[in-house]
């Protein structure tokens, strides 16, 4: 959990004490301390947040990972963005009936303690806040006042299972929408689920002027490889000369006959994707501007059962590989957006 509550600091720095409880506690619980107030109260006080909403000096994503299960859609955003408010509320009362275990939440506070002292904060106002939240009944905080006053917090807690295609790709296309179109900048873009990736960068493309590189290109190492890409290849053919304007070229390699073939990219544009699994590997590190996580291995787990026989054995062996990868060098905590 260490890395998780790294990604939240990273995001929210501003955060107090009790920002980084109620974080656990929407984790564990997402909404379900509204479950038993009235439906009307809730939805008018849902339309009269909307209505007062005012802009932030900063840049908001769509939503922010709140663990596993639910995530916190950001109204500014959605509602910019032009998604259905109505629907957004209706998925929130339905995420309000979600349960969990209260020791599993007070075994977060306890790895939450450490971690704060480590990152120096008053012992007594842990402590304080500590005791608090290990009351029955306790049901949250709210956000402090200079995380109030810092990010303006107006969101709804949903489960992620409630988050469809169409939102992710808003909360990617969201984020890449944040850098100058005149400056140039590279972004990895990982993930387990390749088809996701590459359809949402080819998309974004579309949409925005954006380069590709895909790592597919760069295969052309053995099995045995922990990355699973040319790394030192891909920055010396592409990265190492990226220039805005300019043509690229490099070499593709083909996994089927083992053969190279050019690839040309007309007028490269500043803000370039090198998308695929491996993308963001330590080889590779500093050379990004950012790295973006797909957050989605079903997807790719789902394939299993459209692979022939013969070749379920090395997809399994290439599954177990990419656990691997992400467990050893944090891969999702470590990007600067989840998706």
């Amino acid at each position: 959990m260490i890395n998780e509550l790294d990604y939240y600091y990273k995001k929210r720095p501003v955060s107090g004490v009790q920002d980084f409880i109620k974080y656990l506690y929407q984790k564990r619980f997402g909404p379900a301390h509204f479950i038993n107030v009235d439906y009307d109260v809730i939805h008018d006080f849902f339309m009269k947040e909307i209505q007062n909403l005012n802009p932030v000096a900063y840049h908001e994503d769509l939503y922010d990972y709140a663990g596993d299960v639910f995530a916190r859609v950001n109204l500014r955003p959605y509602q910019a963005l032009g998604f259905d408010l109505r629907a957004l509320f209706e998925r929130f009362i339905a995420s309000s009936e979600a349960q969990a275990n209260h020791e599993i939440f007070y075994a977060d506070l306890n790895i939450l303690y450490s971690y704060l002292l480590g990152k120096k904060f008053a012992k007594e106002q842990i402590d304080e806040k500590y005791s608090l939240a290990k009351k029955p009944g306790f049901m949250s905080f709210h956000h402090s006042e200079q995380y109030r006053n810092t990010y303006r917090p107006a969101y709804r807690l949903i489960k992620r299972e409630f988050i469809s295609k169409d939102i992710r790709y808003a909360q990617f296309i969201n984020y890449l929408s944040s850098f100058s179109p005149e400056k140039p900048a590279i972004i990895a873009v990982e993930g387990r689920n390749e088809n996701m990736i590459t359809e949402f960068c080819a998309k974004a493309a579309e949409d925005l002027p954006i380069t590709v590189i895909s790592c597919d290109h760069f295969r052309d190492v053995d099995n045995e490889n922990e990355f699973g890409i040319n790394s030192e290849r891909l920055k010396a053919e592409a990265l190492s000369k990226l220039k805005p304007g300019k043509n690229l070229f490099y070499r593709k390699y083909n996994r089927r006959n083992r053969e190279y073939s050019q690839v040309k990219i007309e007028k490269t544009k500043q803000l370039v994707l090198v998308e695929g699994i491996f993308s963001a590997n330590p080889k590779l590190a500093g050379r990004y501007d950012a790295v973006i996580y797909i957050d989605d291995g079903k997807g790719f787990r789902e394939q299993k059962t459209m692979i022939s026989p013969d070749e379920r054995e090395y997809r399994e062996l290439w599954l177990s590989r990419l656990d691997k990868y992400y467990r050893k060098y944090n891969i999702m905590f470590g990007s600067d957006l989840i998706v």
